[in-house]
């Protein structure tokens, strides 16, 4: 049987005996397709998704009424910041679930702010049930994450 880390490991020039002082069996790479690199091989899994789970193709919609967001359960705050992502910056805008401890230790918006003339909206993406702050203090990007309903 190969051994993945005994492979890694001889790249490195390390050689890994086994109980009776035999050389593990290790993979041999050409030198055309892996030249002196050994690249470690990445695995990710989404534990929160279900197989056969997709997204649907997305439905958005521009939201720049504060009463429609608070219809969807959200409220527009002002969270402070030690260093923002721009020079001068001291807050940043967020979408807050209604309701929660979240919500009671921010400042409530009652208008959508305007940065540069250009004011905040909220992208609202009808078939997969979600929301997404928009506007230069939403995030480093100029958008926010997206929050599930």
């Amino acid at each position: 049987m190969i051994n993945f880390t005994a492979s890694f490991l001889e790249k490195l020039g390390i050689k890994i005996l086994d109980e009776f002082g035999h050389s593990i069996p290790t993979i041999s790479y050409s030198k055309e397709v892996y030249d002196s690199r050994y690249s470690k091989p990445c695995v990710t899994y989404d534990i929160l998704k279900k197989p056969g789970e997709e997204e649907k193709e997305p439905q958005l919609v521009k939201i720049a009424n504060l009463a429609k967001l608070e219809e969807l359960g959200f409220v527009l705050c002002v969270i402070p910041m030690k260093k923002g992502w721009y020079k001068g910056q001291r807050v940043m805008y967020a979408l807050i679930r209604k309701g929660t401890i979240e919500e009671k230790s921010y400042k409530k918006l009652t208008t959508f702010p305007q940065q540069d003339r250009i004011n905040h909206y909220v992208i609202y993406d009808e078939a997969n049930q979600k929301l997404k702050l928009v506007g230069k203090r939403a995030g480093p990007t100029g958008e926010g994450e997206w929050v599930m309903i």
